[in-house]
């Protein structure tokens, strides 16, 4: 179901806590502002000829869903699942990054004016955070990968045709392929999108007469961009080899560690929250991998705090989601053998983080997402 939420609180994304629905929320009335809501409606495609033995239905008479066996297109047929998995994709990974307006998004699918190639590659991503009744003993993990590949298909047949859909499909199946594995598939996906945004010259709204367009290009644009250059390709290329192979060069990647370590401690210590996400994940362990290797060349009390700011992160996210309790193993086991220079000789550190990986894999998703905590926390 929609979030009943208010639109301020929305926006900053904290919890809107109200005595009632409708009802203006203790947030907005201790700040003394206007508390709104935007209701966005229920989406029901047009009937259709569907197979009698919908594996997707939703009824109360279904036992259950059957992703292996059903076809991919009947899940859109079911708007109420449909929707909640769109609203699934917003809530867990729309921290990562901004590609999509929320309330604008909601809206156009709606009126039904959004590519499928979109909505598949965003329920491929969501799905496993579903607790809707499945029949098959598939893991979560893999919930998602029969709508990748229809997504994918879909988005193939568009290859020499681009448009800022199509960009948005291989972005979404870029994170896909991050989040799930698959870190050189990721790396094409990026490169087609960053292709089509040049060649449809997106970021080029001079002549634009839809006010939502011009936004929508600059968030393609921003995303491919953060993606690329400083969150994933960036972090597990450009930092790791410059530890592996240009030792004296590691200022860089040792700086955006200590960052990464202060906005986490900034974000708990002025806003009571803690960021989590799959991709969130990496980059803790990515970060606390570099600082121990900043520690073992230059000893430092800042870089240590910074180290214990990001174990005492995970530490409490843990017990939100069962997503970081591989990180939070795997870093214990990291420092219990973290203690001489020699763990960063090319060969040893390039398996520590291809380990760190693969773990990451495999991990068990059937308890991850979920949001419950001690008031006053807020996990986003």
């Amino acid at each position: 179901m929609p979030r009943n939420a208010c639109t301020s609180c929305r926006l900053r994304k904290v919890r809107c806590l109200s005595q009632r629905p409708g009802d203006k929320c203790k947030r907005c009335t201790s700040r003394n502002t206007t508390c709104s809501y935007v209701h966005v409606p229920q989406h029901y495609p047009s009937p259709s000829s569907a197979s009698p033995q919908s594996f997707y239905a939703l009824q109360h008479e279904t036992v259950g869903l059957d992703i292996g066996r059903g076809r991919p297109e009947e899940i859109l047929r079911e708007a109420q699942f449909a929707q909640s998995l769109l609203l699934l994709y917003f809530s867990n990974f729309g921290d990562v990054h901004f590609l999509f307006d929320e309330e604008v998004f909601l809206r156009r699918y709606a009126l039904s004016e959004v590519s499928e190639m979109v909505l598949f590659a965003m329920m491929a991503l969501s799905i496993r955070f579903s607790v809707a009744p499945f029949r098959e003993a598939l893991s979560p993990a893999h919930r998602g990968e029969i709508l990748f590949e229809h997504a994918r298909s879909l988005v193939q047949e568009e290859l020499d045709r681009p448009s800022m859909a199509a960009a948005q499909a291989y972005v979404l199946l870029a994170i896909y392929k991050l989040v799930y594995g698959g870190a050189r598939q990721a790396f094409l996906y990026l490169g087609f999108a960053a292709n089509m945004v040049k060649v449809l010259r997106l970021l080029d709204t001079s002549a634009e007469i839809d006010p939502v367009r011009p936004e929508c290009s600059r968030r393609l644009a921003s995303t491919v961009a953060l993606m690329d250059r400083f969150l994933h390709m960036h972090m597990l290329y450009h930092h790791i080899g410059q530890l592996l192979y240009f030792s004296n060069l590691g200022h860089e990647c040792h700086a955006h560690a200590r960052a990464t370590a202060d906005i986490v401690d900034y974000a708990w210590r002025q806003g009571d929250f803690d960021i989590h996400n799959y991709m969130a994940g990496q980059i803790l362990t990515l970060a606390s991998v570099v600082l121990s290797h900043a520690l073992l060349v230059k000893p430092s009390v800042e870089d240590e705090r910074r180290k214990v700011c990001i174990r005492q992160t995970v530490a409490r996210v843990r017990h939100h989601t069962r997503m970081f309790n591989w990180v939070h193993q795997f870093l214990d086991e990291w420092e219990a053998k973290t203690t001489t220079l020699q763990v960063f000789e090319k060969d040893n550190l390039l398996d520590e983080i291809t380990f760190l990986g693969s773990q990451f894999e495999k991990l068990d998703y059937r308890n991850a997402g979920y949001r419950h905590g001690p008031p006053g926390n807020h996990v986003i």
